[in-house]
Formats: C-alpha cells, sequence, structure tokens
C-alpha cells in the first residue's frame, strides 16, 4: 500500500489528462484519496492551460487523447515545467507499435488500462523518492 501524502501546503499537485470522463474521474478520486492535490484536464488544450498558470509536480497522461497524442503533450509540459521531465507517466488502453516506440523515446513509465491502482500510485510516489547515492 502507497503512503499517503500528509495534506496543507506541501501536498504535491499531479496532472491528470484523460479524454474519457469515468477515467478522468476515477484517476483524480484515486489521486486524491491518496492524499494529492488534483487538477484534471480532459484535453490537451485543458492540460496545456493548467500548465501555463500552475505549478504541477508530476504528471499522468493518457496517451490517447483526441487533440494531441501523449507524447506531444509530455514535450510541451516539459517546455514549460522542466520538473516534468522525470515526473510524467502515460496511461493507454492499448498502444501500437509506432505509440510504445514514441513514450520509450520519452523515457516515461507507461501503465496500460486497467490499471493495477498500487502500480499506477506506486509509480508517481516513486518520482519523490530521493535518489540512491
Amino acid at each position: 500500500m502507497v503512503e499517503r501524502i500528509e495534506a496543507g501546503p506541501a501536498r504535491r499537485r499531479v496532472l491528470i489528462v484523460d479524454d474519457d470522463e469515468a477515467a478522468c474521474r476515477a484517476l483524480t478520486l484515486l489521486f486524491e484519496r491518496a492524499g494529492y492535490e488534483v487538477q484534471p484536464a480532459r484535453s490537451a488544450s485543458a492540460a496545456k492551460d493548467i500548465l501555463a498558470r500552475d505549478r504541477i509536480d508530476c504528471a499522468v497522461i493518457d496517451y490517447r487523447i483526441p487533440d494531441l497524442r501523449g507524447d506531444v503533450l509530455f514535450a510541451f509540459a516539459v517546455a514549460e515545467q522542466p520538473q516534468l521531465a522525470t515526473r510524467t507517466v502515460f496511461v493507454a488502453g492499448d498502444l501500437t507499435d509506432r505509440a510504445r516506440a514514441a513514450i520509450a523515446e520519452t523515457g516515461r513509465p507507461v501503465v496500460l488500462k486497467p490499471f493495477d491502482t498500487d502500480v499506477l500510485l506506486g509509480t508517481v510516489a516513486g518520482f519523490f523518492e530521493p535518489a540512491a547515492e
């Protein structure tokens, strides 16, 4: 089980990007219950607005969103907020070989839907663990 994050000003802010309303809501509830502050977005356009306006500590991006591929949104996110280069995870229902290659180029993990919630939460929690020396 993933340890809960303390509430308060030091809470981590996660951007959830998923065009599917039910999936976006489920991910939002999952991360809120784990103690994160959540910024949900159902389109790349909405995610870009959030990224331009608010500091985001990590991102969970559905690879297949209608208005922009996830890897392209990732590149935009990193340009806006460089910390996301190592604090982003992709989620996807299925992936073509081309999509797998595009995600591999980002160097970021992908969790396939239906995802194990402990794996997804553990992946995000790992973004904030101190690096081993």
